[in-house]
């Protein structure tokens, strides 16, 4: 909570948008209220605000209580890990998004799911890794709308190279971009992204690259 400017009712339709902004070129980045939605509802909560011009501005979240059975503390509870996915150890995903904390946030989901990780800011980066690289990267998750290269120009110049590479996309704005998206690949997913349905994406897109 704060007593700051506060937020006007059309700027808080949009707090939770990926790249929304009220910030002008060189102000920062803002809060990072779309990577804090996202973080909430995987944590099966939820994120509500409050706020009005002048007078500032309090957000509320509300996470689940977690319940432990009785004469057992935190300690004593074990946590499986998801197994890897299938055919080898650990599957090299090129993971290309330009917000670092939706960056960081995706690396985490992956790395705890058994799957390697190689990060790039944009398309324009992610080429130059697949060249270092010689191709060795089984599968692409990548945004959409990034600066200097998207994610569709990626994929088009990436196939030229590696026809046979899988991709999974995933963007803020599934509304005006789904036509598009539907045109180049089935594989699909809507921000903020739930871990269990990204590792679900990813394997479906392996093994029919695979069969």
């Amino acid at each position: 909570s704060d007593t700051g400017l506060g937020m006007s009712p059309e700027t808080l339709e949009h707090i939770f948008e990926p790249f929304f902004t009220t910030k002008g070129v060189g102000q920062g980045t803002g809060l990072g209220l779309s990577t804090v939605y996202g973080i909430v509802k995987q944590a099966g909560g939820e994120i509500t605000v409050d706020s009005q011009l002048g007078k500032g501005t309090t957000f509320r979240v509300f996470l689940p209580v977690v319940e432990i059975a009785p004469n057992r503390s935190p300690a004593d509870e074990t946590v499986t890990p998801s197994p890897p996915p299938p055919e080898k150890e650990a599957i090299t995903v090129l993971l290309v998004e330009d917000d670092p904390d939706v960056r960081a946030l995706t690396r985490l989901m992956l790395l705890s799911r058994g799957y390697a990780v190689i990060p790039a800011e944009n398309g324009r980066v992610a080429l130059d890794m697949m060249s270092k690289m010689n191709g060795n990267v089984d599968i692409v998750l990548s945004d959409v709308v990034m600066p200097e290269m998207g994610g569709l120009e990626f994929g088009r110049v990436c196939r030229q190279l590696h026809p046979d590479l899988p991709f999974v996309y995933i963007s803020g704005y599934p509304a005006t971009e789904m036509e598009q998206l539907a045109s180049v690949t089935p594989h699909f997913l809507a921000k903020p992204i739930e871990a269990e349905e990204l590792d679900r994406k990813l394997r479906l897109a392996l093994s029919r690259a695979n069969s």
